[in-house]
């Protein structure tokens, strides 16, 4: 694994309350996970990242979950089986538990409409994919931001 971090900054490893920084990835691209994986990890060593291929995974992930690391940031594809995306995050957002975590759409799709409603469903931000792994490392950056903009 690199050792890469933000210019002029140390390595991120924890967030400033002493937590890892907890990250829901669904993406059903096994390859698109494990660039934004690393990606991530690049930048943030500790990070947990757990992911899922599918917004049934993610929910009956959910209805386990102990809350003992708090979930930092949502990163969800927008094409994905079944459900997808924009639906996944609209029942995200009627979760009174979920609704404050931070959420992204990271989506092949560059249609407008689909931003839009995305945006108005709740996401924080709409990213679209990059091809190349420094981009996608860009747009990890961008993500983490997001959540954290005093790291």
């Amino acid at each position: 694994m690199s050792t890469e971090h933000y210019p002029d900054k140390e390595p991120v490893l924890l967030h400033s309350s002493g937590r890892p920084y907890t990250i829901l990835l669904v993406e059903d691209d096994l390859d698109d996970t494990e660039f934004i994986r690393e990606a991530i990890l690049q930048i943030v060593p500790a990070a947990v990242v757990v992911s899922f291929v599918s917004a049934v995974q993610l929910l009956n992930y959910l209805k386990e979950y102990d809350g003992r690391d708090p979930i930092t940031l949502f990163v969800l594809d927008y094409n994905l089986p079944i459900t997808n995306g924009l639906e996944l995050l609209k029942t995200l957002h009627e979760d009174a538990a979920y609704r404050s975590v931070p959420k992204v759409i990271y989506s092949n799709s560059d249609r407008l409409k689909d931003k839009e409603n995305c945006l108005a469903a709740g996401a924080v931000a709409y990213i679209k994919k990059s091809n190349s792994f420094e981009k996608i490392r860009t747009d990890a950056i961008q993500m983490l931001s997001i959540c954290y903009p005093d790291n």
